[in-house]
């Protein structure tokens, strides 16, 4: 089974979520689909747009600065990863905070 949200082990407080994205949805959410998060985003797949919106709804439902979060993989692609920086918080609580967020 695959973790949606894993820790890099050689950068503590540096974490890896692994995203299926569906754009130009009528609302911005996050939620769980079996082992994997889902992200409904109201953006068009253009110009980066559906992804600069995404680190804007990580940003805020996680409570950490747009700065703290890259693409790393997936830039053109429904399924994307990204990196989140945040020393000060544990995976636990970020799942957390991805599971209440909506």
């Amino acid at each position: 089974m695959e973790k949606s949200v894993t820790e890099d082990p050689k950068n503590p407080g540096s974490y890896y979520i692994k995203i299926k994205v569906k754009t130009n949805s009528k609302l911005n959410k996050i939620y769980q689909d079996g082992d994997i998060f889902r992200v409904d985003i109201n953006s068009p797949p253009v110009k980066g747009k559906a992804n600069s919106a995404i680190i804007k709804l990580f940003s805020k439902t996680i409570g950490i600065p747009k700065s703290s979060i890259s693409i790393i993989r997936g830039h053109t692609s429904h399924t994307k990863i990204f990196l989140i920086k945040t020393p000060e918080m544990t995976i636990q609580q970020i799942i957390d905070k991805l599971y209440l967020g909506n």
